[in-house]
């Protein structure tokens, strides 16, 4: 059945516990999911984060019965359930003695992150991976996966990111560069507003830097005009934002695919990003996006000035291009493929 015209059934909707899945591997929302399964009897089963979702137990039943596909978004499912290594070099070597223990998810009270590699390992030969990033694929092979390099599938932007797009008028003559930074949380130095901020105060003219997200960004540099603006969730207004932005930056010092960025591009708006993680992979060959050349504030500052500088004239062909990487038909298209493959694997 196309994934196009597939009927929908809601399941239960569970608020799952991070500490229950790590002491058990498994949680009563995996234990419902497995028998909602039964009643559907599916020709293919997609679990997004199986660890942080339903846990490994949970997963690896469902994939002995199903043919079943994992997305897995960051390093969860990888090494030993940290969400983002930031860093850390012991995943490879199987983990242990973590530096996150006590960042959610790693919640429990002592170090299982060596237990958990090896349950993410024995999960991996019984699933399908995915990941939305070539760069996460190749992490991905140092950890459970060694031997099992997953699928590549680049995450799709909303439909409403695929409106066509025309011309405008930047900046005032003499107004302040504006430049959109957009996270989830804006105190996460994952995220990088730090970053941004010193880049932005490195600048050789005024700017005005915009923040979207939730909580409180660090301290600015003494000088730079900054405002924070409250999450955005309706998407045309996410939209809006990143058209009346003269630089929409990404200055995450770690990131698995960058959506922010991929949203960026499809509506033509200049876009800068950190050398970090896949981000490079997702400005490749995108005439509207520079990559900064380090994770310095000066490097990141010298990008912010190429495409400042860069001509608006090409804007709508820009985005096209964009739009025709990150939208939904080939993000259907892969799976669709991919589905039939595990399918005929299993001898469905």
């Amino acid at each position: 059945v196309s994934t196009r015209d597939a009927a929908r059934r809601p399941l239960p909707s569970i608020r799952g516990d991070a500490a229950i899945r790590q002491l058990l591997g498994s949680e009563p929302a995996g234990v419902l999911l497995q028998r909602a399964l039964r009643g559907l009897a599916p020709d293919v089963v997609h679990i997004h984060d199986p660890v942080v979702a339903f846990g490994w137990r949970s997963t690896r039943a469902i994939a002995a019965r199903w043919p079943t596909v994992v997305t897995l978004h960051d390093f969860s499912a990888i090494f030993g359930g940290c969400v983002m290594t930031m860093g850390c070099e012991r995943g490879p070597l199987g983990c242990g003695s973590c530096p996150q223990q006590g960042v959610w998810p790693l919640v429990l009270p002592w170090d299982a992150t060596r237990r958990n590699w090896r349950a993410n390992a024995q999960l991996a030969p019984f699933v399908s991976a995915v990941t939305p990033s070539a760069w996460l694929a190749s992490e991905a092979e140092t950890g459970a996966y060694r031997g099992r390099r997953p699928a590549v599938i680049a995450n799709a932007v909303d439909d409403v990111f695929l409106q066509p797009v025309g011309t405008r008028v930047r900046r005032s003559l003499g107004g302040p560069l504006r430049v959109l930074v957009v996270a989830t949380r804006l105190g996460d130095p994952r995220k990088g507003v730090d970053l941004a901020q010193a880049a932005c105060a490195a600048l050789p003219f005024p700017v005005a830097l915009h923040l979207i997200g939730m909580g409180e960004p660090p301290a600015a540099p003494e000088g730079l005009e900054v405002h924070t603006h409250a999450p955005v969730f309706d998407r045309e207004k996410l939209r809006e934002a990143y058209l009346n932005a003269d630089v929409v930056l990404v200055p995450s010092r770690l990131e698995s695919f960058g959506l922010v960025a991929a949203e960026a591009l499809c509506v033509g708006a200049p876009t800068v990003v950190t050398p970090a993680g896949a981000l490079p992979e997702v400005l490749a060959g995108h005439p509207a996006g520079a990559v900064a050349q380090s994770m310095e504030p000066s490097a990141i500052a010298d990008a912010i000035v190429a495409v400042a500088q860069a001509p608006e004239a090409q804007r709508s062909e820009r985005a096209r291009t964009a739009q025709q990487q990150f939208g939904s038909a080939q993000f259907l298209d892969a799976h669709e493929q991919l589905y039939a493959r595990v399918i005929a694997a299993r001898g469905g």
